[in-house]
């Protein structure tokens, strides 16, 4: 009937209707669940690195960025995928240096 009585019941109303404490807090949960379903994958994929890599006699390790790196006995780094050809490339580099 008044014209302040519909303002009470949309002060501090976000455009959805939910207020705009509700809103953050919604997205603190989210935020909370997302960095919790990281961690778990980047659990999962860091023992699945080492598991890989276990009975091999070079070390591994999972990072965020670079993924699962194998340490070669020259100590370099390099992606567990590509350790085949930097063996086959260290091999011939060898076999080169030997030659000369």
């Amino acid at each position: 009937m008044y014209p302040d009585d519909d303002y009470e019941w949309t002060r501090g109303r976000a455009a959805g209707g939910g207020t705009t404490r509700h809103v953050l807090a919604v997205l603190a949960l989210w935020a909370v669940v997302l960095a919790i379903a990281y961690g778990v994958i980047a659990i999962a994929k860091a023992s699945h690195c080492e598991a890989q890599w276990r009975d091999s006699s070079m070390a591994s390790r999972w990072q965020p960025v670079g993924g699962c790196l194998v340490r070669l006995a020259t100590g370099r780094w390099v992606p567990a995928q590509a350790v085949r050809a930097a063996l086959a490339a260290d091999a011939a580099a060898d076999a080169d240096e030997g030659a000369k």
